[in-house]
């Protein structure tokens, strides 16, 4: 009986850390975001992100300093063109208020470390996902206000 747990807890084992994990970590936008500005940022264009409980991979696994605004207020962002990492939400409400905004990629967020059903099930994943999107930003040609 031990012989026999031990063998099914061993490939349980293998499964999980050699497919299972590697097709949910793509989900995890803020490492997948980051590797990707690390790859198509040789110009090293500054780094934003707004704050939020899922910016922790992001800021761990980005290679340039990462300026991080907390207050979400827009005359806190830089004056200077920069790379901007946040929700296709906030960035939608920027478009909203005037910013010049290029899109350059967007990733589907899930907390990873937090499974449940809903994103587990095929059929259900896409209601548990948040798109983040990296966009290129010119603070000169934008306004603050409507």
């Amino acid at each position: 009986m031990i012989v026999l747990t031990a063998m099914v807890s061993f490939f349980v084992n293998i499964y999980l850390n050699t497919i299972f994990y590697r097709s949910v970590l793509k989900y995890q936008a803020g490492s997948e975001a980051a590797m990707w500005i690390n790859q198509n940022n040789p110009q090293n264009i500054p780094v934003v992100q707004l704050n939020d409980e899922y910016v922790s991979s992001f800021t761990f696994y980005i290679n340039p300093p990462v300026l991080t605004i907390t207050d979400d207020n827009p005359k806190n962002y830089p004056t200077k063109p920069f790379l901007f990492y946040a929700t296709a939400a906030r960035i939608k409400q920027l478009e909203e208020l005037g910013w010049h905004i290029k899109p350059l990629k967007s990733f589907e967020r899930y907390w990873v470390s937090r499974l449940k059903p809903k994103f587990l099930n095929k059929a259900t994943r896409a209601g548990e996902l948040t798109e983040m999107q990296v966009v290129y930003i010119e603070p000169a040609a934008t306004s603050y206000t409507k």
